[in-house]
C-alpha cells in the first residue's frame, strides 16, 4: 500500500510540473495576441444557406449558422431555427503557433466559465478565435481576456 501511494505522489508531482510548462507555454502565446470586440451581433441558425452579408457562416450539415450585424436579420421566414440577437463578438487573433500549442482553447473557456461568464457560440479557425457572448456578459468576458493577454 505504501509503494502504491508513493508512486501516486511522484505522479502527481510530474503531472503538476508538466502542467505547468504546458500553462507557461499557453500564456506565452496569449501574451502575444490580440483582441477585438463587437457589438450588436446576432447569431441566426437555419435550415439553409441565406443571403446575407455575414461575418462568418458555418456549414454543419443540416444547419448553418451566422454571425451578422444586427441589420443584416432577415425579417422573416428564412428557414430560421434560431434567432439570438444582442450579442458581443470576441476575436483574439494570436500568432500563427497558436496551432502547436495544445491547452489554448481549454484555458480561455475554463477563465471566462469560471466567472459566470456563457460562451454560447465559439470558433477557433487557424489562429483567430471567435468567441460569442451575450452584451450583459461582454464587459465582463472582455475585462478578464484584457487581463490574461496583457
Amino acid at each position: 500500500f505504501e509503494a502504491v501511494k508513493a508512486a501516486l505522489r511522484r505522479l502527481s508531482e510530474g503531472m503538476k510540473k508538466t502542467k505547468y510548462k504546458r500553462e507557461e507555454k499557453v500564456l506565452e502565446i496569449l501574451k502575444k495576441s490580440k483582441v477585438s470586440v463587437y457589438d450588436g451581433d446576432a447569431v441566426l441558425i437555419t435550415e439553409d444557406p441565406l443571403k446575407v452579408e455575414d461575418k462568418f457562416r458555418v456549414n454543419l450539415g443540416k444547419n448553418w449558422v451566422y454571425l451578422v450585424e444586427k441589420n443584416q436579420i432577415p425579417k422573416s421566414g428564412a428557414g430560421i431555427v434560431r434567432k439570438t440577437e444582442g450579442c458581443t463578438t470576441i476575436i483574439i487573433d494570436s500568432p500563427e503557433e497558436i496551432e502547436e500549442v495544445p491547452g489554448v482553447v481549454a484555458y480561455l473557456t475554463s477563465v471566462l466559465s469560471e466567472q459566470g461568464v456563457n460562451v454560447f457560440e465559439f470558433i477557433s479557425c487557424w489562429k483567430y478565435t471567435i468567441i460569442v457572448v451575450h452584451k450583459r456578459d461582454s464587459l465582463r468576458a472582455y475585462e478578464l481576456l484584457s487581463q490574461i493577454l496583457g
